[in-house]
C-alpha cells in the first residue's frame, strides 16, 4: 500500500474522491491556492517553501499564456497543477510546448486520486489545444512525485533529461574589471544585437524560448527606469558579444529555506562568520526567506566565455550592493557554461528535467538529445 501523498492508494475513501471537483481556476481561488502553497513545501535534499503572496497568478503571468487546474472541495482548494504555453526550440525548430508546474496536493488527501485527476484534466486540455510536448522539473530527492512520471494509470510517460544545477552564487563586495571587454548597461540601440545573440544561443539549447524583439525591448525599457530588471552587455570592438539580465522575482515569489543537509547548514554557518565584516551581506538562516537575484537571458558568442565571466562578476557585485542572498544561475549538468562558475563560491540546488510527448513518447527521446534549458527565475 502506498504511503505517498501523490500516488493513489486503494484505501482512499471513495466518498472523498466523489466530492472533489476538477476545474480551471479563476481569481476567486487565489486565497485557496496561496493556502495550499503554504502547506505543501517542496520536498527534496533541500526543503523549500515558495510563498506567492499576495497574488498566486502573478508568477504564472510572467511565464506566458497560462492556466491553473484545481481540485476543489467546495471552496477549499485541495490540489492544483499549472501549465504555461510558450514557443521554444526543439532541435532548433520553434514549437509551442507546455511548461508544467505547481503540482500540489493537500496532505489530508494523501493516497487519493487527486493528482491523477489533475494530470488527466491537464492532458485533455493539451490535446484540445493541439500541444504535444510537455516539459517540467522536479526537485532532486522528491521521491513522492516521481511515480507520477512513470506512465501509471494511463498517464503520460515522461523521459528523464538529466539534472539542472541551480547555482546560488555568493555575492561579492569586490568589483572586477575586464581588460578585454567593455562592460556596461544595455541601451535600446543594443536591442537588435541582443535579440540576434539570444536567438542564436537559444537555438542551441532544447526547450529554450524563442524571444521576440518586442520582449527584449520591454525588458530594456523597464531597466532604464528601475534597478531590476537590468540588462548588461559585454562589447568587443563595439560589438555585443555577451549579455545577461538581472531580475528580482521577490515581488511574485519568495523561497523560504526550511531544511538542508548538515553539510549545507555548516557551510552557511561558516559563511555567516566570514561575512561579519560586511554588514551588507545577507546570509540566510533556517526559516528565513532567501533574497534571490536571478540571471536571465544569459548568452555569449562562441569564443567569448570570458566576456560572460566578466558579466557574472558584475552581477555578483550588484547582488551584494542590493543585499541579495544569492545570485541564481541555473544550468544543465551538460552545459559547457558551467565552467564559468567552478571557481565561484556557491550553493547548488539540484532538480530533475523531464519531458513527455502525448503523440509519440518513444520518438521524443531522439528529438530532444542535446543540452536542455530552463529559466529558473520563473520556475
Amino acid at each position: 500500500m502506498s504511503t505517498d501523498p501523490l500516488v493513489p492508494s486503494m484505501s482512499a475513501p471513495a466518498l472523498l474522491r466523489d466530492r472533489i471537483e476538477i476545474r480551471q481556476a479563476d481569481e476567486t481561488d487565489n486565497e485557496g491556492l496561496l493556502t495550499l502553497t503554504r502547506i505543501t513545501p517542496m520536498a527534496g535534499a533541500i526543503s523549500l517553501r515558495t510563498d506567492r503572496e499576495p497574488d498566486f497568478f502573478a508568477l504564472l503571468r510572467l511565464r506566458g499564456r497560462s492556466k491553473v487546474f484545481v481540485a476543489a472541495r467546495g471552496r477549499e482548494v485541495v490540489g492544483c497543477v499549472s501549465v504555461a504555453l510558450r514557443t521554444a526550440y526543439i532541435s532548433e525548430v520553434p514549437e509551442t510546448i507546455a511548461y508544467i508546474g505547481d503540482m500540489k496536493v493537500h496532505p489530508r488527501f494523501s493516497g487519493s486520486l487527486v493528482a491523477v485527476r489533475l494530470i488527466k484534466a491537464l492532458e485533455t486540455d493539451m490535446r484540445l489545444a493541439g500541444i504535444d510536448v510537455g516539459f517540467c522539473v522536479a526537485a532532486d530527492g522528491n521521491h513522492r512525485v516521481m511515480p507520477l512520471f512513470e506512465g501509471r494509470l494511463g498517464m503520460p510517460r515522461w523521459i528523464p533529461l538529466g539534472r539542472f544545477l541551480v547555482n546560488g552564487l555568493v555575492p561579492s563586495p569586490f568589483k572586477s574589471y575586464s581588460k578585454r571587454y567593455l562592460i556596461d548597461a544595455a541601451q535600446l540601440a543594443d536591442m537588435p544585437a541582443i535579440t540576434t545573440l539570444l536567438d542564436r544561443f537559444h537555438r542551441s539549447r532544447q526547450f529554450a524560448p524563442q524571444l521576440r524583439e518586442g520582449e527584449i525591448a520591454q525588458i530594456l525599457s523597464a531597466s532604464l527606469e528601475e534597478p531590476f530588471p537590468r540588462t548588461f552587455v559585454a562589447r568587443r570592438e563595439q560589438c555585443v558579444v555577451a549579455t545577461l539580465t538581472l531580475c528580482d522575482t521577490g515581488p511574485v515569489k519568495r523561497n523560504v529555506l526550511l531544511n538542508a543537509p548538515a553539510s549545507l547548514k555548516a557551510a552557511l554557518a561558516l559563511l555567516r562568520v566570514a561575512a561579519a565584516p560586511f554588514p551588507g551581506f545577507h546570509v540566510p538562516r533556517m526559516g528565513q526567506a532567501l533574497r534571490l537575484l536571478s540571471a536571465r537571458y544569459v548568452a555569449c558568442e562562441n569564443g567569448h566565455h570570458p566576456a560572460l565571466e566578466a558579466l557574472l562578476a558584475l552581477a555578483r557585485a550588484e547582488a551584494f550592493r542590493h543585499r541579495f542572498t544569492f545570485l541564481m544561475l541555473g544550468l544543465h549538468e551538460r552545459d559547457p557554461l558551467r565552467s564559468l562558475v567552478r571557481r565561484i563560491p556557491r550553493f547548488t540546488f539540484s532538480s530533475l528535467a523531464l519531458a513527455t510527448s502525448l503523440g509519440d513518447p518513444g520518438g521524443l527521446e531522439k528529438r530532444v538529445e542535446g543540452i536542455p534549458f530552463e529559466d529558473y527565475a520563473l520556475v
